[in-house]
C-alpha cells in the first residue's frame, strides 16, 4: 500500500467522515442511546492512572499505520511523542471537579465543563464568549446541573437563555422537571426519562 500523506486523506480513503454531534463534548455515543449518565458525571472524572509515554507512542503509531499513514520523519515522530506526554499529562493528574458554590472563575478551570454549560455560563453569570450550544442529553444537561450549583447567582439571569432560540426558551420552561428527573434518575446511572423528555423538547423546536 502506497503512503498516504495526510490522516484526513486516510479517513476518506476508509470512507469516515467527521460530525458534530451533541456538545462534541466526551464521545457519549454509545451510552446516550439508552439515556446513560456516567456515573463520573458529578466530578470524579477521569481516574488518576500511570500511563507510559513509550506504549503510547507505540500505540498512536500503530493505529496511524492502520490508518495508512506511516513516515519515518522526524518531525512525525516527534508529533507523536508530543501527543502521547499531553495524553499522560492528563491521565496522571487529578480531575478537578466542580463544587457547589465555587464560583465562576474557579468553574471555568474545572474538568466539569462542556459547551452547553459554558453558553449558560456565558449568557447567566457573565462568562467568556463562547460558541452556542445546548444539552443534547444527559451528560450534557448534568454539566448544566452542575454549573448552577457551583454559581448559584446565574439563577438570577436564567430567563435570559429564552432569548437564545427555541429549544433553549423550551429547556427553560421545562427545566425544573428537568432537575427533577436527573436528580431521581442519576443515582441509578441511566436517565432514559430524562432523555426522552429532553428527546421531545429538541424534536418539537428544532
Amino acid at each position: 500500500m502506497g503512503k498516504i500523506k495526510t490522516l484526513a486523506e486516510a479517513q476518506r480513503r476508509k470512507g469516515k467522515t467527521e460530525r458534530e454531534e451533541g456538545d462534541g463534548e466526551s464521545g457519549r455515543r454509545e451510552w446516550v442511546e439508552e439515556g446513560i449518565t456516567p456515573r463520573d458525571a458529578a466530578g470524579g472524572g477521569l481516574m488518576s492512572a500511570c500511563v507510559s509515554q513509550i506504549d503510547l507512542v507505540v500505540a498512536i503509531g500503530k493505529a496511524l499505520a492502520k490508518l495508512g499513514y506511516e513516515s519515518s520523519e522526524p518531525r512525525h515522530m516527534n508529533a507523536i511523542i508530543e501527543a502521547a506526554n499531553i495524553i499522560r499529562r492528563e491521565f496522571n493528574r487529578e480531575s478537578v471537579a466542580a463544587v457547589d458554590g465555587m464560583g465562576l472563575a474557579a468553574w471555568l478551570q474545572s474538568d466539569d465543563t462542556g459547551l452547553s454549560s459554558k453558553w449558560m455560563a456565558h449568557i447567566c453569570a457573565g462568562g467568556p464568549s463562547t460558541l452556542f450550544g445546548y444539552p443534547y442529553d444527559p451528560g450534557d444537561f448534568g454539566r448544566c446541573y452542575r454549573f448552577l450549583r457551583a454559581v448559584p447567582e446565574a439563577r438570577d439571569n436564567f430567563y435570559k437563555l429564552k432569548e437564545c432560540g427555541a429549544v433553549w426558551a423550551a429547556f427553560v420552561d421545562n427545566w425544573k422537571e428537568m432537575e427533577l428527573l436527573y436528580e431521581e434518575e442519576f443515582p441509578t446511572g441511566s436517565a432514559p426519562k430524562l432523555y426522552r423528555l429532553m428527546q421531545s423538547i429538541r424534536a418539537a423546536n428544532e
